[in-house]
């Protein structure tokens, strides 16, 4: 028999990051008050819950049976990893008539930085190296075409009349950085470890591949259409 274990945590503003989205439900609590804490109650949610808690419990798994009994209609679509629960609580929730609590997985996984970062550096990989194994790098190779070392052999950025430098792949540039800097300076070591963590992951159809080359060095990588 499947089990499984159900964990709650409060918290003000909350991000939620990589896989954790998909296996977070969020409740938003917003009184609209500058002092929150502050506020006083008449009454006591807990404490009356605890005084009578069978009632409650008779009383939830009452919506599922009736959920049940009326021939479980409309269910909701499967979700992986969570199809009982999907099946039964999700299910008899929106056939109440209220709203579907997965809706907040996808607020979460907007709100990914992982996911935001990742999104970022494939579009602009896409836009300025291409698809594909053809255009396929290593990260430290990456870090020199974006001009972050002196010694890139390939004319990686101008300069303005102000200046200023110009570079040459401005949104890799950004994307990357974002990634895979330590100390205010780029980092290939962490560039490594991030790309590893997001290795394979879908979005917008596309993902990010790699493998050590034919020497066994270090890993070159790109973007692979889906």
């Amino acid at each position: 028999e499947a089990r499984g274990t159900t964990i709650y945590a409060t918290g003000n503003n909350l991000t939620l990051v990589g896989d954790m989205a998909r296996r977070v439900i969020v409740a938003t609590l917003d009184p609209i008050l500058e002092r929150p804490e502050l506020r006083e109650f008449s009454g006591n949610p807990v404490g009356d819950v605890l005084a009578d808690r069978g009632r409650y419990i008779a009383a939830a798994l009452t919506v599922v049976r009736a959920y049940f009994a009326a021939g479980r209609p409309d269910r909701a679509p499967a979700l992986a990893s969570f199809e009982g629960w999907s099946s039964t609580v999700r299910s008899a929730l929106i056939w109440l008539g209220r709203a579907d609590p997965v809706t907040t997985m996808e607020q979460a996984r907007a709100e990914d930085p992982t996911l935001a970062a990742l999104r970022a550096l494939l579009s602009a990989w896409t836009d300025e190296f291409g698809t594909g194994r053809a255009n396929r790098y290593t990260l430290p190779a990456v870090l020199k075409m974006i001009g972050e070392t002196h010694q890139t052999g390939i004319d990686d950025y101008d300069y303005h009349d102000s200046g200023e430098r110009e570079y040459r792949f401005p949104e890799m540039r950004d994307a990357a950085l974002n990634v895979a800097t330590t100390r205010g300076r780029s980092d290939a070591r962490r560039f490594g470890y991030w790309a590893r963590g997001v290795k394979g992951r879908v979005v917008d159809g596309r993902r990010l591949r790699g493998q050590a080359d034919e020497h066994g060095h270090a890993a070159e990588w790109w973007v692979e259409p889906v």
